[in-house]
């Protein structure tokens, strides 16, 4: 079984971590857009605000982490460009090289956070 994830933030993170706990045998990939992951969001005040010196000490995890730990392939500065359902396939594109690939999936897990909607209310 293969199970592809994207996002590696905190959701990503988790969902591809219960996977290999319930299923210690499968092929686990994460991509991801951005260089960081799984990052504490709720840690970004105190950044901001000066009370963490580096933007590190709210990156707990790593890709290496994640390998030697869960058996978990997370490949960051890739972006997910289409998901092709009925093959079962994602197109991916490495944003260092600029090079764009298909990978096969049994099971796929989207996560890749939210944004916030600003009504367009007068004053907000």
């Amino acid at each position: 079984m293969k199970i592809i994830v994207i996002g590696a933030v905190a959701g990503g993170t988790s969902a591809a971590a219960k996977a290999r706990r319930n299923n210690d045998s499968a092929e686990i990939i994460i991509y991801e857009k951005d260089q960081d992951i799984s990052y504490s969001g709720c840690g970004l005040p105190y950044f901001i605000g000066g009370k963490v010196a580096s933007i590190m000490e709210l990156t707990p995890r790593t890709p290496e982490f994640f390998k030697s730990t869960y058996n978990i392939d997370i490949h960051i500065r890739h972006e997910v460009l289409k998901i092709n359902i009925p093959d079962k396939k994602v197109v991916v594109k490495n944003l260092e090289t600029g090079a764009v690939f298909e990978d096969p999936y049994d099971k796929l897990i989207i996560s890749t956070g939210a944004q916030a909607f600003v009504p367009p209310i007068k004053g907000i």
